[in-house]
């Protein structure tokens, strides 16, 4: 926990995706580093100093809810969430705590992020601002802060934008903070992405995820 007048701030596990892109195999349950990708991105979520971890889930994926079953969380099913990423966004910043004054947004089939990440985030989050993560070239990617003022604004989203669009809206009051490497833009999106990833030299097992 972070000091007691710091916002409270709550962190969103965005995990009801189709994985559209894998040929029908879920990337959020496929095997990794001794574990997966949800469960990874949930456990750094908890291991950081958000306030609070809340997961979102589609209706009929069993192996998700199974992932998280275990781990401190609240799970919120967001049942259109096959329409688009602002579908699930919606879901969650609808069931936040009354107390959020931000949502940490995380992205689960980004394996290189750890809790020390979003720690480094949240310590740059002040009220009212938006704190973007960056790759060390300043390439704008994920995680994100957002404040409680744009959550009207998401909930209007359709389709799947996710909160670019909003945030395109907002580029003056966006804090960019740099993360290390490619940290903040790679993502498992395709079979591809996948064998380039195990075939890489990097080291992904990272504090923040584990098992």
């Amino acid at each position: 926990m972070r000091e007691t007048n710091a916002p409270f701030v709550s962190a969103v596990v965005l995990a009801a995706g189709a994985s559209s892109r894998m040929n029908e195999e879920d990337k959020l349950t496929k095997p990794l580093l001794g574990s997966n990708l949800l469960r990874r991105a949930t456990i750094a979520a908890l291991n950081s100093k958000a306030d609070e971890v809340v997961v979102t889930l589609p209706l009929g994926r069993t192996k998700r809810m199974d992932t998280v079953a275990d781990l401190p969380v609240r799970t919120v099913i967001s049942p259109f969430a096959g329409m688009g990423m602002a579908h699930s966004l919606r879901s969650a910043v609808e069931s936040l705590d009354r107390r959020t004054q931000a949502a940490l947004i995380v992205l689960p089939d980004m394996p290189l992020i750890e809790s020390n990440d979003l720690d480094l985030l949240l310590r740059e989050f002040s009220e009212g601002s938006v704190v973007r993560a960056t790759n060390s070239e300043d390439a704008p990617g994920n995680p994100v802060i957002v404040p409680k003022q744009l959550f009207a604004e998401i909930c209007k989203l359709k389709g799947d934008s996710g909160a670019r669009s909003v945030l395109k809206g907002f580029a003056g009051m966006t804090r960019m903070i740099p993360l290390s490497g490619p940290k903040a833009i790679l993502d498992l999106d395709t079979q591809e992405d996948w064998r380039e990833f195990l075939a890489s030299d990097r080291d992904a097992s990272g504090s923040g995820g584990g098992t």
